[in-house]
């Protein structure tokens, strides 16, 4: 088995109708004006691929991890249902970040390990541009 696409992003979705996934507002580093700093929703996708000799079901772990602590570690069921490719989505409301640091997500499905990071730095100051004349 293994991960062909694992993101987080603000939006994740597999459309019923034309079955096609759609992963908006990919989450490359994540800022805040200050700290402690709250993140609504984060999407993690996965579109995992198995062999033919490989089973119909499998379970994998996830964990979401800021500056090495635990934030979410929990099981997920993968169903391929009887097709060689499975796309799954977790929701995670609500991430509150103390301090700046790295969020990092990890997906382990048998000896397949995938890893998505992301820096959670503080914003710049603003920048007042001049008036024009």
């Amino acid at each position: 088995m293994k991960v062909i696409l694992f993101a987080c992003a603000d939006i994740a979705i597999i459309d019923a109708r034309n079955n096609r996934a759609s992963i908006v507002n990919i989450v490359e580093e994540l800022s805040a004006p200050g700290f402690p700093a709250a993140h609504p929703v984060l999407n993690v996708f996965a579109l995992v691929e198995r062999q033919a000799t490989e089973p119909n079901k499998t379970s994998a772990r996830l964990r979401l991890m800021f500056n090495g602590q635990d934030l979410v570690s929990s099981n997920m069921d993968i169903d391929f249902q009887g097709k060689m490719r499975c796309r799954t989505v977790a929701t995670i409301q609500g991430i509150i970040f103390e301090k700046p640091g790295t969020l990092k997500a990890e997906l382990r499905i048998g000896r397949c390990v995938s890893v998505w990071t992301a820096p959670v730095s503080n914003l710049a100051p603003p920048l007042i541009a001049a008036p024009l004349k």
